[in-house]
């Protein structure tokens, strides 16, 4: 199951799938099943290209026939998972590096903590998995996993399989890992002994990290506006929610501190990364319950290259609005899902002999989905604002631009026609990535989806009532909360902050004055240098 020494060179063709790879990948697996492996002969390899490719890895679904000491001819299917090669390897060497992580070490470390913990019948809704190794060389990289195809199990199947017992078993799939997780972490300490026990899981950033920082602070004060005026122009179908955003501008660090009193580190635990339906797969289970079977629907997760310790908001923000967009006409999904969703990971921590309160969590599921719901708008402000804001490339010439485009905008609401809207700066001197406005576009619809902006209206909201109840001596101008230092120029850009705009085009009778006085200029040239031309106009 995990790495192993000398590992094999990694087949390449279906035809390379031979009878010791495949031994030596098995071994703990017929380790475990009672094989003993030196008595194991594997007689037979069939190898398929998977019909589902994903963009960095190449996989393959094998079928093994083997036999054991008895000599009784057995059959495994697997699934062999080889990462990207090539000049793109590279690029993603720390996704392939983070799933080997999860796969290796993390997720089996759960499972042997539910085993030895967990007082129910509980079990993480992962694959099997018999084999990891990841160093990058190209050469020994592969993950084995059982072949859930082989077990029954079907892949999600589009915008018309969104339905609502696919969308509970979902649910359950991350209400088991997250419970998990938070017991795990009440029985660590904290999420410091969490990472201390996985140090190769990465942490998602905290806004915590942001207010401390008075840099920081002032990078996304400077560039909150101009930023969010380039993306609507770029993207106008965004402009309500830009726009939005724009109106709490004066109260965006008001509102980082309330989200930051929330207690939404919480809320952090053991996470997916990438919980779409697309990474969920499905099969029928009969069920037995005081003497009456039903038919149930078993979810199981794929595809670990996004794991982290994060918020729980996080799976949720990717699981729940293709749901919702695919049963538009059921306006109670969302309370249906938040509230299910709490119900079992209620179940889960209960599993465990542990609570909601030990977890520092709401008990009641409304309250616990306000808290939810704030963690939506972190993960919003993050993937949209913060974090693109931190990294643009080229802010003074973004910021140049956003002066002289809002300049623009006032002479047109002047009645001023004849003014032009300042060239916007390149997309790749304000956005790390070409995908990025599409990417905001489908975060900010999320959420949209998760109430996230009617809680974000409801924070703001109360800031502006606090501020007007405060004495006059004590009210602040925009952006509060500032030290005296944060809105000083950079060294560097004291001409980038200068108004050296052109004049404006002239108008009306000045402008023809003006026109005038140049005609008469360039009759005199003519007259003077061009005698003939004068007289061949005559």
């Amino acid at each position: 199951m995990t790495d192993q020494e000398d590992p094999p060179l990694t087949p390449t063709t279906l035809e390379a799938f031979d009878a010791a790879w495949v031994k030596h990948v098995m071994s703990d697996w017929f380790l475990k099943n009672d094989f003993p492996v030196e008595s194991v002969n594997v007689l037979k390899v069939s190898a398929i290209l998977n019909s589902l490719q994903g963009l960095l890895s190449t996989t393959y679904q094998l079928e093994v026939t083997f036999s054991g000491k008895g000599g009784a001819e057995e059959q495994k299917s697997i699934f062999v998972k080889v990462p990207l090669t090539g000049s793109k390897a590279q690029d993603y060497k720390e996704v392939n590096t983070r799933e080997f992580a999860m796969l290796s070490d993390v997720l089996p470390k759960l499972q042997t903590y539910i085993v030895q913990h967990c007082t129910d019948i509980l079990s993480l809704p992962i694959p099997e998995i018999l084999y990891c190794h990841y160093s990058g060389d190209e050469k020994h990289d592969a993950f084995v996993m059982e072949d859930l195809v082989a077990s029954g199990f079907v892949s999600y199947g589009g915008e018309g399989d969104l339905t609502e017992d696919k969308l509970k078993s979902c649910l359950e799939c991350l209400a088991q890992l997250h419970g998990t997780g938070m017991a795990f972490k009440l029985h660590q300490g904290g999420v410091d002994e969490v990472l201390a026990a996985f140090p190769k899981m990465s942490e998602q950033a905290q806004l915590q990290d942001i207010l401390e920082k008075r840099e920081t602070r002032k990078c996304i004060r400077r560039n909150f506006l101009p930023f969010l005026k380039y993306l609507e122009i770029c993207d106008p179908s965004l402009t309500s929610y830009t726009g939005f955003l724009a109106r709490i501008a004066e109260n965006l660090f008001g509102i980082f501190k309330e989200l930051n009193t929330s207690n939404l580190e919480k809320l952090l635990t053991i996470c997916h990364g990438d919980a779409k339906p697309d990474n969920f797969m499905f099969r029928k289970i009969e069920i037995d319950l005081e003497d009456m079977e039903c038919e149930g629907l078993e979810g199981i997760l794929i595809d670990w290259q996004g794991g982290f310790i994060g918020s729980v908001s996080n799976d949720l923000m990717w699981l729940i609005p293709p749901f919702i967009e695919a049963n538009s006409d059921n306006s109670g999904l969302i309370k249906f899902a938040m509230n299910y969703y709490c119900s079992q990971l209620n179940l889960v921590l209960a599993s465990f002999g542990k609570s909601l309160t030990q977890a520092g969590l709401p008990e009641s599921a409304e309250e616990l989905t306000k808290r939810i719901t704030r963690g939506f708008i972190v993960e919003l402000l993050n993937v949209v604002i913060i974090n693109p804001i931190i990294q643009i490339p080229a802010p003074p010439s973004l910021r140049n631009w956003y002066r002289r485009r809002m300049r623009h905008e006032e002479r047109l609401k002047e009645g001023i026609t004849n003014t032009c809207p300042p060239a916007m700066p390149r997309a790749d001197h304000v956005f790390q990535s070409a995908n990025f406005k599409k990417f905001a576009n489908l975060y900010l619809k999320l959420g949209h989806c998760l109430g996230a902006f009617q809680e974000l209206n409801i924070i703001n909201f109360n800031i502006v009532k606090e501020k007007l109840m405060r004495p006059d001596e004590e009210k602040s101008s925009a952006m509060p909360d500032s030290d005296e230092h944060e809105n000083d120029i950079y060294e560097d850009e004291e001409d980038e902050l200068s108004d050296d705009d052109p004049p404006a085009p002239m108008e009306g009778e000045e402008w023809e004055k003006n026109q005038s006085v140049w005609r008469r200029v360039f009759g005199w040239i003519v007259n003077i240098f061009f005698p003939c031309k004068k007289k061949e106009n005559q």
